[in-house]
């Protein structure tokens, strides 16, 4: 089963590209920029996972991260890594790694509950 993913950046159109890499990896891919299509996403879609960009200021990554909390306390939020030379790239190795995490997570989780 592959996770419901929302990916949270700057930028919608870079988004959407990042969107369409993924979905060639057969990921459940879903993208906003503000509030408004954040809390609507997670509300009528409930991702398992978020995963915060890189081009987000850490100031703007805190907010996100107080404000997804007030919509879903215990939503699983993923934050890649800042670096000196970043590329959307990045997010798209980061989301299939953090994506094989989760799956495995889940795996582990209905094993020990047998």
């Amino acid at each position: 089963m592959e996770p419901r993913i929302l990916i949270i950046g700057r930028n919608l159109s870079v988004i959407n590209i990042l969107i369409d890499e993924l979905e060639k990896f057969g990921r459940n891919v879903m993208g906003a920029t503000d509030k408004p299509d954040i809390e609507r996403l997670i509300q009528h879609h409930n991702p398992d996972l978020v995963v915060l960009g890189a081009g987000l200021s850490d100031k703007e990554r805190d907010e996100m991260l107080v404000f997804l909390i007030s919509v879903k306390a215990n939503i699983k939020v993923q934050l890649i890594e800042k670096k000196e030379k970043s590329s959307p790239y990045d997010m798209v190795e980061f989301t299939n790694r953090k994506t094989v995490e989760w799956k495995v997570e889940q795996k582990l989780g209905k094993l020990i509950q047998k």
